[in-house]
């Protein structure tokens, strides 16, 4: 044979014999024991409410000087079971937030309204977080998380302090008096016409106008012999601008501590200005205490309670059940309310938040997931 074809045939021969040591390498090692656990591919399950958008920003530039800044967040359950929603949690207390519907059937589509009053924000970027939690047939501790960004203008409205706290445990018998001031840098100012308390033992009124009106001390002076346990009081100065209509200081009074507890279930209500659908609050109190009235700030928030009271001789308890409603969405336009329960000639006094949110509105249901909105809006509701 000539060495050509020889060397041919040779050459050919090697050639076949490295094409096949990948096959026989990967033989080799899919025959070997792994040197380490294998690796699995795990796929998540959706999770069964979901938004239409996490995130809504308002945009790089201030938004506009208004009360209110509202947004929109629109949702679709997308399970196979009903929805139940929960509890909201807020990174900040000015968050109002507000849903259409409290319970999703699959393919429902709901809305949730968020208002943040722009007389309560400083100027520059913000950014809001709300985790909504909410359950269903598989999990009850789901939970979504959605954000708001804005950029807030120079306040043109501001009320200084947010919020007052005062503790009287030590001496509740001194009368005290505290400030707080409303600045107002628009070409013509709004005047306060009348300073209206929660509760019969704080007062406030106009102390000063300094600046040809831009800024408006109001004093509140909180007389002694508080009632035992701390309070929800609000004082609501009244304007003369119906953009806005007034302005609201919370404040949480606590005196002495109280000699036996008492609850109410709910702590914390939450009403909307146009339902006028009646809410139940059950007070467990002492029997010792003989209860005479229930005040309702604002005028709006209306109250009915009846006697005989369910009561426990045995542990000296007794439960009394209190029926709410708004007759009207407040004048005032005011978000908070609250209600004091007297007894014993109002030595004793429980107090309840109440949050008010605007108007509940149906959402259209819609075979497609609608893109969520946002807006600023001069309305409260």
């Amino acid at each position: 044979m000539p060495v050509e074809m020889q060397y041919k045939g040779r050459h050919s021969w090697i050639a076949g014999f490295l094409a096949t040591l990948p096959l026989l390498a990967a033989a080799f090692m899919g025959s070997a024991p792994p040197d380490g656990p294998q690796l699995t591919r795990t796929v998540s399950p959706r999770r069964p409410l979901q938004f239409a958008r996490y995130c809504i920003n308002h945009g790089r530039d201030p938004v506009l000087h208004t009360s209110t800044l509202t947004s929109r967040f629109r949702f679709r359950n997308i399970g196979n079971s009903t929805i139940e929603l929960g509890e909201i949690e807020r990174s900040c207390g000015c968050l109002k937030p507000e849903l259409t519907d409290e319970k999703l059937e699959p393919g429902e589509i709901g809305e949730m309204k968020v208002t943040v009053p722009m007389v309560e924000q400083t100027a520059g970027f913000h950014e809001f977080q709300l985790t909504v939690h909410y359950s269903d047939d598989q999990r009850q501790d789901r939970h979504e998380t959605i954000l708001i960004k804005a950029v807030f203008p120079e306040p043109q409205i501001q009320v200084t302090p947010r919020a007052i706290d005062v503790s009287q445990r030590g001496n509740s018998n001194r009368p005290v008096t505290h400030h707080f001031s409303v600045a107002d840098h628009r070409s013509e100012p709004l005047r306060i016409e009348s300073v209206k308390s929660s509760v019969p033992w704080v007062n406030g009124s106009v102390e000063s106008v300094k600046e040809d009106g831009e800024i408006i001390q109001i004093a509140v002076d909180i007389a002694g012999r508080i009632p035992e346990g701390t309070h929800r009081v609000l004082v609501q100065a009244l304007t003369d601008d119906p953009q806005f209509p007034s302005v609201t200081m919370p404040m949480r009074i606590s005196g002495p501590e109280r000699s036996r507890p008492v609850r109410a279930r709910p702590s914390v209500l939450r009403m909307h200005a146009m339902d006028q659908t009646p809410l139940l609050v059950s007070v467990d109190i002492p029997t010792s205490w003989q209860v005479s009235h229930v005040d309702c700030f604002p005028a709006e928030l209306q109250c009915e309670w009846e006697s005989p009271q369910k009561s426990d001789e045995a542990s000296r308890r007794q439960v009394l059940e209190l029926s709410l409603w708004l007759n009207a969405p407040p004048v005032s336009q005011v978000r908070e309310g609250v209600i004091t329960l007297h007894a014993n000639n109002s030595a004793e006094m429980l107090t309840v938040r109440v949050e008010i949110v605007g108007s509940k509105r149906q959402v259209a249901r819609n075979d497609a997931l609608p893109v969520a909105t946002s807006e600023a809006s001069y309305s409260s509701n």
